[in-house]
């Protein structure tokens, strides 16, 4: 049997948390239900909070365009984020959900060997999208449910 190698994730998950505090400098305290945040370059994205507790927050991200393609999905990502911690992890993406930290490879889902990894490290993508994009104006407030 192969010997496992598991990934350290907590420094990608620490750098996810600073995305996120840039991001939404006032933490989540101002936000009820839903916050939407756009730029110029026709992308927005939505969180949306399903579960508050004291230390920990569970959001719902949605990534959405202007435009439209068959080959071009809206990603969707909940993320588990913890402020005692400075955490934030993906724990679940699209349709897949409890990522193990190591995957055979072959496997019958076809998931990559460091498939959490890649997740977590996509969300830090998207999240440096919408903080250093030069094009894009500053992002703006669209809309908050009270």
């Amino acid at each position: 049997m192969p010997k496992k190698h598991y990934f350290n994730q907590t420094p990608l998950y620490e750098a996810n948390y600073a995305r996120l505090k840039r991001l939404i400098p006032n933490s989540f305290d101002g936000i009820n239900n839903v916050l939407s945040l756009a730029n110029n370059s026709k992308i927005k994205f939505a969180l949306e909070i399903i579960e508050s507790h004291k230390f920990t927050v569970v959001v719902v991200m949605k990534i959405s365009y202007d435009f439209s393609s068959p080959l071009i999905t809206n990603p969707s990502f909940k993320i588990r984020i913890c402020h005692d911690a400075s955490v934030a992890e993906v724990i679940a993406y699209h349709h897949h959900a409890n990522f193990k930290p190591d995957y055979h490879y072959p496997n019958q889902g076809m998931l990559h060997k460091d498939e959490k990894q890649q997740v977590n490290r996509l969300l830090g993508e998207f999240l440096d999208y919408f903080i250093n994009d030069k094009r894009a104006a500053p992002l703006e407030l669209l809309g908050q449910l009270p």
